[in-house]
């Protein structure tokens, strides 16, 4: 896999202009860490974000072991004209968010929001906008990151 340019919206104020970065170093040097999905889960509770509906990926089919790195979160609201439809988002645990987002950004997702090793999709569809994302974002203590222009 090539290493994919991706845009970052953030800042103090939310306003900053966007910049490019190569890696995933450089889009989560200092971002918080999070040891499951659970835990990104128990951040948004309280919030307008709260997962209403909470799903965890089984890895293993044998055992129904479910092991914390996948995971979709249903959250009461949506954005624009769809804001009194729910929406469901993935929510990924890895070390490499940045690859994740290139993975996602195929399928057309409009931001993701990326962490030290976890990312959470703002997609898949223009379910909720950019100023919702990152309101997500501010709770999270994440970075928005958009697909490289074409």
């Amino acid at each position: 896999c090539g290493v994919l340019a991706l845009t970052a919206c953030g800042g103090d104020d939310g306003d900053a202009a966007p910049t490019t970065v190569e890696s995933s170093d450089a889009v989560t040097g200092d971002l918080p860490r999070f040891e499951s999905t659970a835990e990104i889960r128990d951040k948004l509770a309280g919030t307008d974000w709260e997962c209403q509906v909470w799903n965890d990926s089984e890895d293993n089919e044998d055992t129904g072991e479910v092991d914390g790195t996948a995971s979709s979160c249903l959250t009461a609201i949506g954005g624009g004209e769809n804001r009194d439809q729910p929406s469901i988002h993935a929510i990924y645990l890895n070390d490499h968010p940045a690859e994740t987002a290139s993975v996602i950004f195929q399928d057309e997702s409009p931001a993701v929001i990326v962490g030290n090793n976890w990312l959470f999709d703002c997609g898949p569809d223009t379910a909720i906008s950019i100023d919702q994302c990152k309101d997500i974002a501010k709770i999270l203590g994440g970075t928005v990151v958009l697909p490289a222009p074409v």
